[in-house]
């Protein structure tokens, strides 16, 4: 056993790359949140509730290859490090704010409505006068040269859903895209 103290950070300390790192476990180290617990990957963090680890629900990793206004067709990443992809494509929910049958002619008082875009991961959002393009950020990126396509963690939900991208997909899913990236919808930067 280490009896190595973890960094604790002081005002106006300067931060190396390493240092940083101590620091970032520290915070995590002293986060607690009541029936969940915090699994970290690389530099993103999931809040797991309890209930997902007492009944065995375990993180999968896939690659985004194709992306829906609903859903991902990703492959599974089995091991460590760059590990290998399944040659299965599956088709994973993206998260519920980011699933445009959930926002698409919705309207609430005082809110914007919402049409769908020009592309997928593209949304107009409408307020009185005010128009706005808004894209989801992070985007999902898709493989080309040797880029493999974004990494995406899966949790398997409890039901299942029918998912409908029409005229790709309609079917009934169990997993959803956990977004440990924080992906959400923000405006589009006027040229």
């Amino acid at each position: 056993m280490s009896d190595r103290r973890q960094y604790e950070p002081q005002a106006g300390d300067v931060l190396s790359a390493s240092m940083l790192r101590q620091v970032f476990d520290y915070f995590i180290g002293h986060l607690s949140f009541k029936g969940a617990r915090i699994m970290r990957s690389g530099n993103s963090i999931a809040i797991v509730p309890e209930e997902m680890r007492k009944n065995k629900i375990y993180l999968r990793r896939f690659r985004v290859k194709t992306v829906y206004w609903n859903s991902v067709v990703c492959r599974e990443v089995i091991g460590s490090g760059a590990g290998t992809e399944s040659g299965e494509d599956t088709q994973i929910m993206l998260p519920w704010d980011l699933q445009r049958d959930h926002w698409l002619g919705t309207a609430y008082t005082g809110e914007p409505t919402y049409t769908q875009g020009a592309a997928v991961q593209y949304r107009t959002a409408t307020l009185g006068a005010t128009v706005e393009t808004q894209r989801i950020t992070p985007s999902y990126k898709l493989p080309g040269g040797t880029y493999k396509g974004s990494e995406i963690f899966v949790a398997q939900l409890g039901f299942i859903q029918t998912v409908i991208d029409l005229p790709h997909y309609t079917n009934t899913v169990d997993l959803m895209d956990i977004n440990v990236t924080g992906r959400a919808w923000a405006k589009v930067p006027e040229a």
